[in-house]
């Protein structure tokens, strides 16, 4: 993914709602950051659950134990936060 978009940020949202469990998430959160995603956030509101604390909760409990050299940052959107 990263070799596709080349300098462009990535951002990845994912539908945690639609995930079911958060190992589900946790996957989904290592997928994503180990494809190159620049910030990874939670749901858009579209779906029938949306972003929960727990679901951002788990994103960033699991994000902080992830980290490459080559990796810039990597963020989190929680609800109510202002890195949407």
């Amino acid at each position: 993914m990263r070799d596709a978009c080349g300098n462009a940020h990535i951002k990845v949202i994912l539908a945690t709602g639609e995930c079911g469990t958060m190992q589900k998430v946790m996957q989904a959160s290592l997928v994503c950051m180990m494809a190159g995603a620049d910030f990874i956030k939670t749901s858009t509101g579209k779906e029938g659950v949306n972003a929960t604390f727990e679901t951002g909760f788990t994103m960033v409990s699991f994000q902080s134990s992830f980290a490459l050299p080559s990796m810039s940052s990597v963020l989190n959107s929680c609800p109510g936060s202002c890195n949407s």
